[in-house]
């Protein structure tokens, strides 16, 4: 992809951008950087600043159709990762929500290509432990930061070493993706577990 033709197209969707270093750091704009592990001919990352609502969605058709219109490409090395605000959370509800994703993983992994299934990457809560286990684990948890402590790495389908920094929950596993529909679709299928976990319900029954 030549950076020329994405900042005209950035440009002409009306996107407020910025190309930088690799960094970390939350942006009011769309942020360029590079990122080591993604493979291909001028890779790059591109980075939302913090989205709400319609509004946000709509930044978002805008910045992939740019992408596309750049005629910009992605691999396996690519992935869309998701965060999601929940500082709002008490303990019940940060348990509820990993027991729930573990419950679901099977399920999303239905969902991901193999490549994002079984990645370095991403994960799955099963790696850490037998659902009996993790269970356990998470229900003897005292606080969110125990809960956190229980996940050694970011490196999970569900990430919560970003909540130390961020307030979020990452949700890491879906694949990259320039296609507007593909992202809101999982954004809100991401959205909709956040907000059934603050009832506190677990759920009971998943068909393999």
């Amino acid at each position: 992809i030549s950076q020329n033709v994405l900042m005209k197209n950035l440009r002409a969707q009306g996107v407020s951008y910025k190309f930088e270093s690799y960094n970390h750091e939350t942006r009011t704009h769309w942020k360029f950087t590079t990122d080591s592990s993604i493979r291909g001919e001028h890779p790059f990352e591109m980075v939302s600043p913090i989205l709400q609502g319609n509004e946000g969605l709509q930044s978002l058709k805008k910045a992939t159709k740019a992408l596309r219109l750049s005629k910009a490409n992605v691999n396996t090395s690519c992935g869309v990762h998701i965060h999601l605000d929940v500082n709002d959370y008490s303990l019940e509800n940060m348990k509820t929500l990993v027991k729930n994703f573990y419950l679901l993983e099977k399920q999303f992994d239905k969902m991901m290509p193999q490549s994002r299934r079984d990645n370095c990457y991403c994960k799955g809560l099963s790696s850490i432990a037998n659902q009996e286990d993790f269970f356990d684990k998470v229900n003897h948890c005292g606080s969110i930061r125990e809960i956190v402590s229980l996940f050694h790495t970011r490196y999970l389908k569900l990430n919560l070493q970003s909540y130390l920094k961020y307030g979020t929950v990452e949700f890491r596993q879906h694949s990259g993706s320039t296609k507007f529909s593909k992202i809101k679709n999982w954004i809100l299928i991401c959205a909709r577990l956040v907000e059934f976990s603050k009832q506190n319900i677990l759920l009971t029954y998943l068909e393999s």
